[in-house]
């Protein structure tokens, strides 16, 4: 008998660009499947045809021998010996021990130009880093055990990070739930739930439906639904810190970002095109300007909801360049006005010092 595979195992060197080019990130190492997507056939022996000695007798052939591969209950086998997945995950093979799908990914080392990118069905867990280029991305939750040095982290669910996330221009983090780190430096992350971050935050923009923050907040944009809390903001050179509450997160998160990038791209190919729009465009241009205005209306409504609950707290200390927002009112805070907690105040129309942060 023998295992027909509906996928190319092994790694591949790479994929071929629309131009031409290798990508070499992008090798394959995971087999993502659907639940009952066909991963495999099994064939079984057929009958061999005798042969027949130098002396000219017969030699009578012997039974063929099933595949001696186990299958996982992640597999399931058909009446026609075809292989499906039994629900939504990633293969598991090892040539001539273990057919599989599993929903839970371990890799044993970094995810670099050896593995390439990792995309998972389920959940996924890193025992290394993340390099400078590279992707991890799954659909429920990821978990690395390293740091990410320029690389870019994506979930369905939550994500935890032991060390931290260097943005190197472009390090990011999205998450549809939680995300808790060490450490964040000229990086990005966006999360619905609540971005935990045991140490600093320096030059970042973090936005989450609340953001709790070990260290100090010390340049960039830190945003979020309902609470800030950071244990000091600024820093003595007065690099501007903006802290930023009652602002909604939109969601899907990751389905969010990657639209903005797409408006920011088409945006800017807009500006350097010249000439009149034909009659179709300019409909399109304006049934986009009517959904851009009943998001943005929507966005008003929302804002004023959260501005309800919505705090900002500063532990210790406020150095220069400390600007507070929530919703269209400002405030930029003075060194040494921490620790305290602000809120908005409907009667004052404006963010108001409530008492002193504990």
């Amino acid at each position: 008998g023998r295992l027909e595979l509906a996928f190319d195992d092994g790694l591949a060197a790479g994929s071929e660009r629309e131009d031409g080019t290798l990508d070499f990130t992008e090798r394959f190492l995971l087999k993502p499947v659907r639940a009952e997507e066909r991963i495999a056939t099994l064939h079984p022996p057929v009958a061999g045809k005798p042969g027949r000695g130098v002396d000219g007798e017969e030699i009578p052939t012997e039974p063929g021998r099933e595949v001696a591969t186990l299958l996982g209950d992640g597999v399931e086998r058909g009446d026609d010996g075809v292989l499906r997945a039994a629900a939504d995950g990633t293969v598991h093979h090892q040539p001539g021990k273990l057919l599989d799908v599993v929903d839970l990914y371990l890799h044993a080392g970094d995810v670099d130009l050896h593995s390439g990118n990792l995309f998972m069905k389920g959940s996924l867990q890193i025992a290394g880093d993340v390099g400078l280029n590279l992707r991890a991305e799954c659909e429920r939750d990821l978990e690395v055990k390293g740091g990410v040095d320029g690389g870019r982290l994506s979930a369905g669910g939550s994500v935890r990070v032991a060390r931290g996330l260097l943005g190197r221009e472009q390090g990011r983090i999205t998450a549809e739930a939680d995300v808790t780190i060490h450490y964040v430096q000229d990086a990005r992350i966006v999360c619905g739930g609540v971005l935990t971050v045991g140490a600093d935050a320096i030059t970042s923009r973090l936005r989450a439906g609340e953001i709790q923050l070990g260290g100090r907040a010390l340049g960039g944009r830190l945003t979020a639904e309902t609470r800030i809390s950071v244990r000091q903001a600024g820093s003595p050179m007065g690099a501007k810190t903006l802290l930023q509450a009652a602002e909604p997160v939109p969601r899907p998160v990751a389905t969010a970002v990657a639209s903005l990038a797409e408006k920011k791209l088409e945006r800017s190919g807009r500006l350097s095109r010249r000439g009149k729009r034909s009659g179709a465009a300019g409909r399109k241009r304006r049934m986009n300007e009517n959904t851009e205005l009943k998001r943005t209306q929507e966005l008003a409504v929302r804002r004023r909801e959260l501005l309800e609950h919505a705090s900002i707290e500063i532990r210790e200390t406020v150095l220069d360049g400390v600007v507070l927002k929530m919703s269209i009112h400002r405030l930029a805070l003075e060194a040494g006005a921490g620790p305290a907690r602000f809120r908005f105040d409907p009667e004052a129309d404006g963010i108001v010092r409530v008492e002193t942060a504990s």
